[in-house]
Formats: C-alpha cells, sequence, structure tokens
C-alpha cells in the first residue's frame, strides 16, 4: 500500500524534474501547467498508445534537460490538450499566454504535418527513389 506521504513525494520529485535551472517564479508557471494537465491527460493515450500524462512529463523533462525556457517546458506539457480535449485548449492563452498557445499551435501543426507526411510514404511506396526524395523536400520546404 502507497502511503499519501509517498505519492505526495514522487510528485514534488516529478515537478522538480522538469522544473531544473529556472527561477521561482517560471518554476511556478511550469508546475501550474502540469497541475493543469494532470487531470485531461492522465487516462488518455498518444497516438502511439502510450499513457498521454507520461509522454508529456518526459517530454517536459527532455526540454528541462535542454535547459529550454519555461515557456517551452510549459507547450511540451500542453501539446496534446489540442487533441485530447479541445474545450480546454481554449484555456491556454488566457492561463498560461500568448507565447505559450502560439507554440502549443506550432507543435500541433507540425505533428500534423508529420502524420500527413507519414500516410504520403506509405502511399508513395511503390515509387522509386528519386520520386520518394522529391516528395520528402516537398514535406520539408513546407515546414
Amino acid at each position: 500500500m502507497v502511503s499519501i506521504a509517498a505519492l505526495q513525494q514522487a510528485h514534488q520529485d516529478q515537478t522538480t524534474r522538469f522544473t531544473g535551472g529556472l527561477s521561482q517564479v517560471d518554476a511556478d508557471r511550469v508546475a501550474a501547467a502540469h497541475a493543469f494537465v494532470v487531470p485531461i491527460y492522465v487516462d488518455c493515450e498518444v497516438v502511439t498508445g502510450e499513457n498521454a500524462l507520461s509522454f508529456a512529463e518526459g517530454t517536459t523533462a527532455t526540454l528541462a534537460l535542454l535547459e529550454t525556457d519555461a515557456d517551452t517546458r510549459i507547450a511540451g506539457l500542453l501539446f496534446e490538450v489540442l487533441v485530447i480535449d479541445p474545450a480546454m485548449a481554449e484555456q491556454i492563452e488566457p492561463r498560461f499566454g500568448k507565447e505559450v498557445s502560439d507554440l502549443v499551435n506550432g507543435v500541433r501543426q507540425l505533428m500534423r504535418l508529420h502524420e500527413l507526411t507519414f500516410s504520403q510514404q506509405e502511399a508513395e511506396r511503390g515509387k522509386n527513389a528519386a520520386q520518394q526524395a522529391a516528395v520528402q523536400f516537398e514535406v520539408l520546404r513546407k515546414m
């Protein structure tokens, strides 16, 4: 049986993983974003089948290791909200600011482009290498 104190400590350790190197104000903003997504993601999966919360936390931990700013880390937590709960997505800009909202929207656009590219590549599988390279070049141009 897990104690409440152990769960609280695990949550604190996880939040610290996301906030290393940030000022207290920015660390609080990242923690608020994490608290915002937990109830949205807890029982959801991303397209890969991974738990949405674990995926967002892993993304944010990686961004923290790269020493990104708070807005980038917050966007790492929030970008799946647009897919999982579009109604909650409307709260991103008022809660976290325009820059975070723009980052989240940009990441989602890149992910849609990736999905489109993947489906095009599957359809193009029978073509020769030059034709496949042309398709990849067009995708890069769009990005």
